[in-house]
């Protein structure tokens, strides 16, 4: 199974960031399943190109989209959760 490792990212740098800046990040305590990243990134990636949300309502709805599943195809439990940091509403046009 591959795992990535949780980042060490410091959040203060990040926030700094500008109006229509912004980084989607996992939570820095948990490993990631990549499978379970790919689905996540999916979801998110749907809702902001399909939907036209902005990127805080499409990872708050893949965060909920990816917990109702319960477990992976491999019974692996499904608690990986993304924050976006930066500028909520950054749009993809």
């Amino acid at each position: 199974m591959l795992q990535a490792r949780p980042h060490a990212i410091h959040f203060k740098r990040i926030q700094d960031f500008g109006e229509g800046q912004l980084v989607v990040l996992s939570n820095p305590s948990q490993s990631v399943i990549l499978g379970h990243a790919v689905a996540e990134w999916a979801t998110m990636l749907d809702d902001m190109i399909l939907n036209r949300k902005n990127v805080n309502v499409a990872v708050t709805d893949a965060n909920a989209a990816l917990l109702s599943q319960g477990t992976d195809i491999q019974g692996q439990p499904i608690t990986e959760q993304w924050t976006p940091v930066g500028d909520p509403n950054v749009k993809i046009n």
